[in-house]
């Protein structure tokens, strides 16, 4: 304190802290070929990334028949040839997919996405992480003919012309 001040102590409530999440994973990885069993060629490669492009992460999509397209980065490439399927896991259900795209239908409302690589048997070989979208219904309402007559603007005119003074 200032010299002729008596010392005051004062409680300060704790520092604010922030512990960020840990980052995701782009991919997890494939199981080790089982050679020595021989269930799974030795030609098969590990999955090293699998992210889903589309839809994006929190992204809004207005579609009136609820129709989605997923598509995923997978590298390598599906691997059909030894019996690998991409399906899609919407809100805990699975879906049937393609090899790098997938046609799902959902109802208006939040849903969280999934894909993953199965093999043969069904066995998920490798996963993408979860995102989460919400589908909304497009917009039915007409234009009113008034916001087409603001400041002359005629019918099929591409540029409002400002009203002569």
């Amino acid at each position: 304190p200032p010299s002729g001040v008596p010392a005051e102590s004062v409680d300060l409530p704790p520092l604010s802290t922030y512990a960020p999440p840990p980052a995701p994973e782009e991919a997890e990885p494939a199981a080790a070929p089982a050679a020595e069993t021989g269930a799974v060629p030795a030609q098969v490669q590990r999955y090293s990334r699998m992210m889903i492009t589309q839809p994006t992460d929190g992204q809004t999509i207005r579609t009136d028949d609820g129709r989605v397209t997923v598509a995923v980065d997978l590298r390598p490439a599906l691997q059909e040839s030894a019996g690998h399927r991409l399906i899609a896991v919407v809100d805990g259900r699975r879906l049937p997919g393609g090899s790098s795209s997938i046609q799902i239908r959902a109802a208006r409302g939040s849903h969280r996405l999934q894909v993953a690589v199965i093999d043969a048997n069904g066995k998920v070989i490798a996963k993408s992480r979860q995102i989460g979208f919400d589908i909304r219904a497009k917009t039915r309402l007409p234009i009113p003919r008034e916001l087409g007559e603001i400041q002359g603007v005629e019918p099929g005119s591409p540029i409002a012309t400002p009203p002569s003074n």
